[in-house]
């Protein structure tokens, strides 16, 4: 049995409802357990347990003391060049949890389950680890535990994406025996099982989760090719649950034949049935007909399997925003090829040898330009490197015009490309970099973790169209034409008539900061007053369509009246008399005049909710925090709230939602088998939920900043000559010696 193999038992084994996991002891806090502690200190026995805990506690310091932070780092500095891993690599979120637990088990132990399985307190799962910490000895809890390392150990292959093979990294070997010479490493086929079995255990614990949340789901689904041309399937879910926190989980990632609608359509249904998932809001899909073919297949057969969607799955399509700019910003880069493509091959010429940048950095002395950037270079499929790319070339101008005369290999080497940037591709540039910072900021805006992200459409929607209208009038001939064309793919996708699903018009009157009159201001300004008042119409109507359906699915419940603090007459009600002529009873009279009040309020909820004041806009404003402290005044609108916010706008995550071609498997899944991925990419996910929640709730997705990052990110990609000559001489003479010392053995 490995060990993970316990606690895929554990998982499956059952318990009371309620139970937490055992809290380990805080570093200089630790308290041992309740049994052990002198309950009775007029007892001799009393006496001698005390002595026992405090010798103990004592060692339990000395455990934490024998820590070597100069030793932690050495050892971590040698597997880095032996195994010639990334310098960030000593940043990744499942190395540094596995480090930490080697480090000091005890401080990470009902911590580390809690973060390993996710498990919410309602799971049989918690039950079998309150038995596990009940049953370990304080000894077992202050020392080294070597199951509790494995786990984290296949949680880190998994979070970080690291191949099996990695654990039998002579690097990685000599790291955990200087650092923690107690842990057994496993080999790469126990580690393969091990992190199988975490699969299996998260998703047994994923599903319990779902099966508890009815939630209305909306997926979003994604298609990849492997190296080996093999089609995958990716499904996501995206709900807001019932903390009013904003989930995001890989349910599928399936090998299929190939990208037909019909066949993604019965790989979505078989993905949906297996998680019993029946009420869905939305498909965010791409834009090609075959994904749109999909969402049709499968609103065709969800009677079948009595599935749930909105006004008769009418609305169920969505349009990928991120692929739509995308679309329209490739047809923009077409006019701008050539002087995108010189000031390309002057980035790279610089970026090519130490000596080329030193002269480099001499001929931006010279032109007193004071900026702490680096020249990058950009990857041609992701749109956004190459913004970034000229956004800080174009700050060096005048010194790539001074590398001309500093360095005559500089105009030979461009000489393909036309020759250097010219003063025309310099300008063209800044044209361009105003022009993709509007899709740039949209894009970023969309494509956020578990950020909200339907509420932001309109807005970006509008911006993007008065730009393009702007553009359209101004006198550079160039930009007319660019915008022009970007125009053309715009109204195909976005036409105001008919392509847009009215969810995200209903999305911003759900926004308590916008509601009906920013759509009203928006659409006067865009369309002029008569067409306006049309679409609001015909808006108006659709919501309350909408909100009929909730109000039968989520009735009011006479408890809502009362936190609410509405309240109504009830004693100067008609007397109701029966058939018989006589009066009522009492308690059946109050039943009809409770049903009448109930009625009325929720007759009244969308018109409060339209004619109260909207709230103030400011940085932070937190709009699944309102709509929680909301959720009794506006009972059936909170539903509604609840499944249209959840709505995501982009079928990708941020790292890829500026590509502009195919997703592709890297070399390492590509050359796993179908169950394997499926289990690697899945899982991730379901482990990295809080890792990522715990990130994201420090960014801010400011473009400035976004840039900052994105660059300092490119630089880590290339080291210099001298650095790569140390590391390739490093991994040498450590590796020689760490053969010679296993060959000792």
């Amino acid at each position: 049995m490995t060990s993970f193999q316990k606690s895929a038992n554990m998982a499956d084994s059952s318990g009371s409802m309620g139970a937490s996991c055992p809290t380990a002891p805080i570093r200089g806090q630790r308290t041992p357990p309740e049994s052990e502690s002198p309950a009775d200190s007029n007892t001799q026995s009393s006496s001698e347990g005390s002595q026992e805990v405090r010798s103990k506690i004592k060692r339990s310091h000395e455990l934490v003391d024998q820590f070597n932070q100069e030793k932690f780092n050495s050892a971590i500095t040698r597997m880095i060049i032996v195994d010639m891993l990334p310098f960030e690599f000593v940043e990744n979120p499942g190395f540094r949890e596995f480090s930490a637990l080697l480090a000091a088990p005890v401080e990470s132990f009902g911590e580390f389950f809690s973060a390993l399985l996710t498990i919410p307190t309602e799971s049989p799962v918690v039950a079998s680890l309150q038995e596990l910490g009940n049953n370990l000895t304080y000894d077992e809890l202050v020392e080294f535990h070597q199951e509790f390392c494995t786990q984290a150990l296949a949680k880190m292959i998994i979070i970080d994406e690291l191949p099996f093979k990695f654990v039998e990294n002579k690097g990685f070997g000599e790291f955990v025996t200087a650092f923690q010479p107690q842990f057994k490493i496993p080999s790469q086929i126990t580690i393969v099982e091990d992190c199988m079995n975490l699969h299996r255990v998260a998703k047994a614990k994923l599903k319990f989760n779902l099966s508890q949340n009815k939630q209305m789901m909306s997926l979003t689904t994604d298609t990849w090719t492997s190296i080996h041309n093999k089609n995958y399937l990716c499904v996501t879910a995206h709900c807001i649950d019932e903390r009013w926190e904003l989930i995001k989980m890989i349910l599928s990632f399936v090998l299929i034949p190939d990208h037909k609608g019909d066949t993604i359509g019965k790989a979505l249904e078989k993905c949906l049935k297996e998680w019993e998932i029946t009420k869905i809001c939305t498909i965010t899909v791409h834009n090609a007909d075959t994904e749109n073919l999909a969402s049709s297949y499968l609103i065709q057969n969800m009677c079948g399997w009595n599935g749930t969607t909105l006004l008769n799955g009418e609305h169920v399509h969505l349009r990928c925003c991120t692929h739509i700019l995308n679309s329209i910003v490739s047809d923009g880069l077409q006019e701008m090829d050539c002087c995108i493509a010189r000031i390309r091959a002057a980035c790279k010429y610089v970026r090519s040898f130490s000596s080329r940048y030193a002269c480099f950095k001499r001929c931006a002395n010279l032109a007193n330009i004071n900026c702490d950037q680096m020249i990058v270079l950009d990857e041609p499929t992701k749109w956004n490197s190459t913004y970034l790319m000229l956004v800080v070339a174009e700050k060096f101008e005048k010194a790539f015009n001074l590398l001309e005369f500093e360095d005559d290999s500089y105009v030979k080497s461009l000489d393909n490309e036309g020759g250097p940037p010219s003063a025309d591709d310099w300008n063209r540039a800044r044209v361009f970099i105003k022009v993709l910072k509007v899709f740039y900021e949209a894009t970023l805006s969309f494509s956020g973790y578990l950020n909200v992200s339907s509420n932001s459409f309109l807005r970006m929607w509008v911006k993007i169209q008065n730009a393009l209208r702007s553009w359209m009038e101004n006198d550079d001939f160039g930009l007319q034409q660019m915008a022009t064309t970007m125009k053309l793919k715009f109204d195909k996708y976005w036409d105001i008539d008919g392509n847009i699903n009215n969810l995200l018009f209903v999305a911003i009157f759900l926004d308590p900061r916008f509601k009906f009159k920013y759509l009203e201001f928006c659409f006067g300004r865009m369309y002029g007053p008569e067409k306006c008042k049309d679409m609001l119409k015909k808006l108006e109507d659709f919501i309350k369509e909408l909100f009929t359906q909730y109000s039968s699915s989520h009735p009011i419940i006479p408890d809502i009246c009362e936190s609410s603090g509405l309240s109504f007459d009830v004693t100067s009600q008609t007397i109701v008399s029966n058939d018989d002529g006589g009066n009522m009873d009492m308690d059946e009279e109050y039943g009809i005049t409770v049903k009448k009040m109930l009625d009325e309020l929720e007759k009244n909820e969308l018109e409060r909710y339209m004619k109260d004041h909207v709230e103030v806009n400011y940085d932070g404003f937190d709009i699944l925090r309102w709509w929680k402290g909301k959720s009794t005044k506006y009972y059936v609108l909170a539903h509604m709230a609840r499944d249209i916010l959840a709505i995501p706008v982009s079928s990708v995550s941020f790292e890829d939602a500026f590509s502009t071609g195919d997703h592709v498997l890297d070399r390492y899944h590509s050359c796993l088998d179908p169950t394997t991925v499926e289990a690697l990419i899945c899982s991730k996910s379901w482990l990295s939920h809080n890792l990522r929640k715990n990130w994201d709730s420090h960014q801010t997705f400011d473009v400035v900043q976004a840039e900052r990052d994105m660059l300092e990110d490119s630089d880590l990609e290339e080291y210099d000559a001298t650095t790569l000559e140390a590391l390739v001489c490093l991994n040498s003479w450590l590796s020689d010696d760490i053969g010679k010392n296993g060959d000792s053995h």
